[in-house]
C-alpha cells in the first residue's frame, strides 16, 4: 500500500508540475484543429477566413457573414428560378393557345404532347443543375464531417466523456454514410423516376398514382433515416453519458481516498484541463455549425426559390392551361422539394451531431 501511495504521489507531483508544459500552454494540436481549419470547403473558407478554432472564435461575426453571403446569392438564385419558371410557363401558355386550333388524330392530343416535351425541355437544365449542386453539397458536408467529428470525439475523450464521444461519433458516421449512399443510389434515381412518371401521366393521362407513390416513398425514407438517427443518438448518448459520469466520479473518489491531501489538488488540476477542453469543444462546435451553414446557403436558396416559383407558375398556368400540364409543372416543384429534403436532412443531422458533440458533459 505504501508503494502504491508513493507511486500516485509521484504522478500527482508530475501533473502539478505541468504549468511549464503542454497543459499550461493549452496545446490542443493533438485534437486536429489545424487539419479542421485547412480542410474547410471553399464556401466555408470565405466565411471563416481569419477565424481560429478556439475561444477567440467570433461566431456572431461569422454568422453575419453567412447572412451577407445569402443576400449576395439571393439575386442570382431568384433570377435563375424566375427564368426557368418563365420558360416552362411560356411553353404551357402557347400550348393552351394552340389547343383549340389543333385537330386530334388517333385519339391523341398532339398539342398536349408537345407541351409535355416543351415543359420537360425547359425544366431539364434546372433539375440537372440542382441535382449536381445537391450532390456536391452533400459530398462537401461528408468530407467536412470526417474532419469535425474526430475533433469533437477526441476533445470529449480527453475531457472524460470517452464513451459518449465515441457513441456520438459512431452514430453520426454510420447514419450520415447511410444517408449519402441512399441519396446517390436510391433517392436521386427515384426523383428521376418521379419526373418520368409525372411526364407519362401528363402525356397519356392517368390519376398520378405512380408519381404520388414515388414521392411518398422518398419522404418516408428520409423521415425513417432521420427518426432512427435521432433515436439512436439520444439512447446511446444517454447511456454513454451516464457511464462517463460514473467513471469520472469513481476515478476522483479513488484518487482522493489514496491521496487524501494531494488527491484534491490533482482533481482540481484535472477539472481545469477539462474546462479548457470544454471551451475548445464549444468553439469547434460553433465553427462547424457555421461551416455547415456556409456550405448550404447557396444551394438551399436555389432549391427553395425553385420550388416556390414553380408552384407559383403552376397556379398561374392552372387558369388557362390543361390540368395535365399544370400537374407536370407542379411535379417539377415537387422534385425541387425532394432535393431540398435530401440535402436538408443531411445538413440537419450533421449540425445536430456537431452541437451534441460540442455540449459540455454534465451541462
Amino acid at each position: 500500500m505504501g508503494r502504491a501511495a508513493a507511486f500516485f504521489l509521484a504522478a500527482a507531483l508530475l501533473i502539478l508540475a505541468a504549468p511549464t508544459g503542454a497543459l499550461a500552454a493549452e496545446d490542443y494540436s493533438y485534437l486536429g484543429l489545424d487539419r479542421l481549419r485547412d480542410g474547410l470547403p471553399d464556401a466555408a473558407r470565405e466565411v471563416l477566413d481569419g477565424e481560429s478554432v478556439d475561444e477567440t472564435l467570433d461566431a456572431a461575426g461569422a454568422l453575419e457573414r453567412v447572412g451577407e453571403t445569402a443576400l449576395s446569392a439571393l439575386g442570382g438564385a431568384l433570377r435563375w428560378a424566375v427564368g426557368s419558371a418563365l420558360g416552362v410557363l411560356a411553353a404551357a401558355m402557347l400550348c393552351a393557345a394552340a389547343a383549340p386550333l389543333a385537330p386530334r388524330a388517333g385519339g391523341l392530343d398532339h398539342v398536349n404532347l408537345i407541351g409535355v416535351f416543351a415543359i420537360l425541355a425547359a425544366a431539364a437544365g434546372g433539375v440537372e443543375t440542382l441535382m449536381g449542386e445537391v450532390t456536391r453539397c452533400v459530398e462537401e458536408l461528408s468530407d467536412f464531417s470526417s474532419l469535425i467529428l474526430p475533433v469533437l470525439a477526441s476533445a470529449a475523450a480527453a475531457s472524460g466523456a470517452a464513451a459518449s464521444g465515441a457513441a456520438k461519433y459512431a452514430a453520426a458516421a454510420l447514419f450520415l454514410n447511410v444517408l449519402m449512399t441512399l441519396g446517390r443510389r436510391l433517392i436521386l434515381p427515384m426523383i428521376y423516376m418521379f419526373l418520368a412518371a409525372s411526364a407519362g401521366e401528363a402525356a397519356f393521362g392517368g390519376a398520378g398514382g405512380v408519381a404520388k407513390l414515388i414521392a411518398s416513398a422518398v419522404r418516408k425514407l428520409l423521415t425513417l433515416v432521420a427518426a432512427a438517427f435521432t433515436l439512436y443518438l439520444a439512447v446511446t448518448g444517454l447511456i454513454a453519458s451516464s457511464a462517463d459520469a460514473m467513471a469520472v466520479k469513481l476515478t476522483k473518489t479513488a484518487i482522493s481516498t489514496l491521496l487524501p491531501v494531494v488527491g484534491g489538488m490533482v482533481s482540481d488540476a484535472a477539472d481545469a484541463v477539462t474546462s479548457g477542453l470544454a471551451v475548445i469543444r464549444a468553439a469547434a462546435g460553433a465553427f462547424g455549425a457555421v461551416a455547415v451553414a456556409a456550405v448550404c446557403v447557396a444551394p438551399f436558396l436555389k432549391l427553395f426559390l425553385g420550388s416556390a416559383v414553380f408552384r407559383a407558375a403552376a397556379m398561374l398556368a392552372e387558369t388557362v392551361c390543361d390540368q395535365r400540364l399544370t400537374a407536370l409543372i407542379e411535379a417539377v416543384a415537387s422534385a425541387y422539394s425532394m432535393l431540398f429534403a435530401l440535402a436538408g436532412t443531411y445538413a440537419v443531422m450533421l449540425t445536430v451531431t456537431i452541437i451534441s458533440g460540442a455540449k459540455i458533459m454534465g451541462a
